[in-house]
């Protein structure tokens, strides 16, 4: 029995087929060419944003004052190596670089020997009324406090030997103290806090403290009762004698 041969081929053209060598190589040239256009377009941005900035720096090295400024920075770079060398051998150091350095002269090395930074704090002397320390201190959560109040006493008389005693009543009422408000804030940050190492906090406590002192003090004297405590003495244009 005879045999025959059947070729069978594909139906697909020979760029959709997968396995196809031609066409891989094709893709792999054109992703060579694609990568090398986009590294080409980076280095002529990268080339194109050099050039602008050489073109800058030139511009300001070709305005008028540079080499005055240049002569300035190295006159400065003299001073800093003559405050180093005298620090390293004192009078030793040669007159020529004792010469450049001036304390009273900032950009002399006055930079490099500063002044001392003392941690005493100079405040002023704060004044405060004794009669801040007789007041009643009491917490409340209530805008207002009520007091029983004893409005009249008795009235007792002298009597004779032969006279009666006469009845008298003592009289009670009700009167109502409202809580006044007193406050203020300072804003400080927790970095200044940190920083300072409890200083800083110390110094807005103690300002608290005095502010208050002084505003309570005042105000249980020369209160005038609208936003305040009453004073003892009533308002400054009430006060029978001047008060300083």
């Amino acid at each position: 029995m005879k045999h025959e041969v059947i070729e069978v081929r594909s139906a697909l053209p020979i760029e959709t087929r997968e396995d196809d060598p031609l066409a891989a190589a094709t893709a792999a040239v054109e992703e060579l060419r694609t990568a090398a256009d986009e590294r080409h377009t980076a280095h002529q941005t990268e080339v194109r944003s050099l050039t602008e900035r050489l073109a800058a720096m030139e511009t300001r090295l070709n305005r008028p004052g540079t080499q005055q400024q240049e002569q300035t920075d190295e006159a400065a770079a003299t001073e800093r190596r003559a405050f180093l060398n005298y620090l390293r051998r004192g009078n030793q150091t040669s007159e020529a670089e004792l010469r450049a350095l001036t304390v009273a002269n900032d950009q002399q090395a006055g930079y490099l020997a500063p002044a001392e930074v003392s941690t005493e704090m100079i405040r002023e002397i704060t004044e405060f009324s004794p009669i801040r320390q007789y007041a009643t201190v009491r917490q409340t959560t209530a805008p207002s406090v009520k007091y029983p109040k004893r409005t009249g006493i008795t009235n007792a008389k002298w009597e004779g030997e032969i006279e009666e005693a006469e009845e008298s009543t003592v009289t009670f009422g009700q009167t109502e103290i409202v809580a006044k408000r007193l406050t203020t804030y300072v804003d400080i940050s927790n970095s200044l806090l940190m920083g300072s190492d409890g200083t800083a906090e110390a110094e807005v406590r103690l300002a608290f403290a005095e502010d208050f002192g002084k505003k309570e003090s005042t105000a249980f004297v020369l209160g005038d009762g609208f936003k305040q405590p009453e004073g003892i003495l009533g308002p400054v244009d009430k006060v029978p004698f001047q008060i300083r």
